[in-house]
């Protein structure tokens, strides 16, 4: 099976390497775990991990291996930096696989039941993180793809500075109102 889940991220990157315009850091090495306490994992050194009970619901392993697959064009990034701004990497992460998901799977001719997306997202954990994104992403009248596509290429640490920046041109009112929800993401985005 791990085989066959490296086939699958294999061309789910080429795919989204088409789709982003630049390379994935994937090592090309994947993983079916079996005592892993979430759906999957983009690991520090490039490979990839995919929860064997996750993999075995054909309707979830997809969205598991694009979000996964996602983080490989995250730039590097060390586990305190992570650790320091997790929202703000798995917030963009999982909208990115949310915005894209659908062109991905066309793209490999691969059917799944909308119903059981829609459930698994609708109580997810990083939704709180895509709550306040698209807040920020609203206020600034920006399209949901080039917006996550932006942070998506930018380091992790400077995230966080990239949108404050982005604020700045905004009229006074909406400033105020953009800078709040900004605190409130730069707050949740270390928890």
């Amino acid at each position: 099976m791990e085989g066959e889940l490296q086939l699958n991220l294999r061309q789910i990157i080429q795919v989204l390497e088409d789709i982003l315009g630049r390379p994935s850091r994937w090592n090309g090495k994947a993983y079916l775990a079996r005592t892993i306490s979430f759906g999957g994992a983009a690991h520090y050194d490039g490979s990839i991990s995919v929860s064997e009970l996750v993999y075995g619901e054909p309707n979830l392993r997809w969205r598991t291996m694009i979000h996964e697959a996602i983080h490989t064009f995250s730039p590097p990034y060390t586990r305190p930096e992570y650790n320091a701004a997790q929202g703000w990497e798995e917030g963009v992460v999982e909208q990115m696989q949310r915005l894209l998901r659908p062109q991905v799977l066309a793209a490999l001719g691969v059917m799944v039941q909308a119903e059981v997306l829609a459930n698994a997202e609708a109580d997810h954990q990083y939704n709180a993180y895509i709550v306040l994104l698209e807040d920020l992403r609203l206020h600034l009248r920006d399209a949901p793809v080039g917006f996550y596509r932006t942070l998506l290429s930018t380091p992790l640490p400077e995230r966080a500075t990239v949108l404050r920046q982005s604020g700045i041109m905004l009229e006074e009112q909406e400033r105020q109102a953009y800078r709040r929800a900004l605190l409130k993401a730069v707050f949740l985005a270390a928890e």
